[in-house]
């Protein structure tokens, strides 16, 4: 049995309600040859194209079939996050696409082979917190997945206060998932936006949780960092060395790097089993899930051996196939029995 916890879906009865026109704020900029962009606000860029892959959910259904997986968690496509929409429209764009999810997999998906993840607004940490509980009780939804900054401002941010509360409260794993890197303008070549731009964001976002205090104040959040945790696992020397010359950072978190390090969740999506085994020797074999990033190009093809070829016993590698993806997310397993 094998769960992949990170792969991405957006409703196609999603793109239909924006072409018959929606009052979210959201409308189709331009269809090309790869599929539609969509534009957010007036006078925004248009994104880029959602490729048929995306919306295809029979796609999804063969490359679990391909891949030998049990079962696929779906998140959004964090360019269709919306953060930068007015609140209100932000709110209700948040509730299109959760809606869309639940209604798409309850019609769909008889078999159960995907799970749910909630978009919210957090362009307001208040109407993120309400819109998360009511995708997990109205929508069954499983968790959350969030971008790595809101528009510029970093997750340690107050505002976002309430939503860490929420999270929390109602025991939803949150999914951080890298969008618009910082330095952009110099990622342009050589597919470094992917490489270089989107791994360092997710170690922004993880350096702003822990130099920020928020895991001390929420310390049952339950935070999975995507692509390994970026750089963040390979350079917590230099962040234990910050925090012996930095009275901010010792004010702000009674933690050392390290045990942040072993706080947070990873996925798989790290192409090299011997960087695995490093990682898994940081944080331990229960703060690893398996995943895929699909269905992109730069994601896994054959998720599940780099954990095959990793140096694992049966126990450690039935952990990360599927045993801590069932007890994050409650999910049942094959005897029908939630794990905790």
């Amino acid at each position: 049995m094998a769960i992949d916890v990170h792969a991405h879906h957006i409703p196609s009865s999603v793109v239909q309600q924006i072409k018959e026109g929606s009052d979210c704020g959201v409308e189709i900029a331009q269809w090309g040859p790869e599929g539609p962009q969509l534009r957010f606000g007036p006078g925004g860029a248009p994104s880029r194209p959602i490729i048929k892959e995306l919306i295809d959910l029979e796609y999804k259904k063969n490359r679990l079939r391909e891949q030998n997986l049990h079962r696929q968690v779906l998140s959004t496509w964090l360019d269709t996050v919306g953060y930068n929409l007015p609140l209100e429209q932000g709110c209700g764009w948040s509730r299109l696409l959760n809606r869309s999810l639940a209604q798409e997999l309850k019609q769909r998906d008889p078999e159960e082979r995907f799970t749910g993840i909630a978009t919210v607004p957090l362009q307001s940490g208040d109407k993120a917190a309400e819109e998360l509980e009511y995708a997990v009780k109205e929508c069954g939804m499983v968790g959350v997945t969030i971008g790595t900054h809101v528009n510029g401002k970093n997750l340690d941010d107050p505002s976002l206060l309430p939503f860490w509360r929420a999270a929390e409260k109602l025991k939803a794993p949150i999914i951080i998932h890298p969008f618009f890197p910082l330095g952009i303008q110099r990622l342009g070549s050589y597919f470094m936006t992917h490489i270089v731009g989107l791994t360092a964001e997710t170690t922004l976002a993880a350096m702003s949780l822990y130099c920020g205090g928020v895991i001390d104040q929420f310390p049952d959040l339950r935070i999975i960092l995507c692509h390994g945790g970026g750089f963040f696992p390979y350079q917590v020397g230099r962040l234990d060395r910050a925090r012996e010359t930095r009275d901010d950072i010792k004010k702000a978190t009674k933690r050392l790097a390290r045990d942040a390090l072993a706080w947070f969740y990873y996925d798989t999506i790290l192409f090299d089993s011997k960087i695995l085994d490093f990682l898994i020797s940081e944080v331990g074999v229960g703060h690893v899930l398996l995943g895929s990033d699909c269905p992109f190009g730069i994601g896994d093809p054959d998720p599940t051996r780099i954990v095959s070829a990793a140096r694992l016993s049966p126990d450690d590698r039935d952990q990360i196939l599927s045993r801590n993806a069932l007890r994050l997310f409650q999910l049942k397993s094959e005897d029908g029995k939630t794990a905790t």
